[in-house]
């Protein structure tokens, strides 16, 4: 059976622009370009999952048929306050931090706009 989760896909429209928004919005220290043409990126160099920024086009080429809708991601972190305060200083359009039950989160979205969600743990 699965073992692990390896990649996350992420399809974009410019690739460049999402890696550029990834590495210098959201501070991600990997970042890998792939003889494929996509970029690995993870918050962290030692991290085993990560995401795989995939080019909408080239991918529609290949497979026509194939859905590109992003999944809901939620990321964990502590000291939310402070992510929070760094992405508005990066220039990243953040909502409000919430309480959902007993979870404090919030969400931003890319330059794609594309939203993405962060809880404190």
């Amino acid at each position: 059976m699965i073992k692990t989760i390896g990649e996350i896909m992420l399809y974009v429209n410019d690739i460049e622009k999402s890696m550029k928004f990834w590495k210098e919005k959201m501070e991600f220290k990997k970042i890998e370009k792939t003889s494929f043409g996509t970029y690995k990126i993870a918050p962290n160099e030692n991290d085993d999952v990560y995401f795989v920024l995939q080019d909408k086009n080239k991918i529609a080429k290949m497979n026509p048929n194939f859905i590109m809708n992003n999944p809901s991601i939620l990321m964990q972190a502590e000291h939310l306050e402070e992510i929070y305060d760094k992405l508005l200083k990066n220039g990243v359009n953040v909502n409000p931090i919430t309480m959902m039950g007993n979870m404090k989160t919030f969400n931003f979205s890319d330059e794609e706009e594309n939203y993405f969600a962060i809880r404190e743990i």
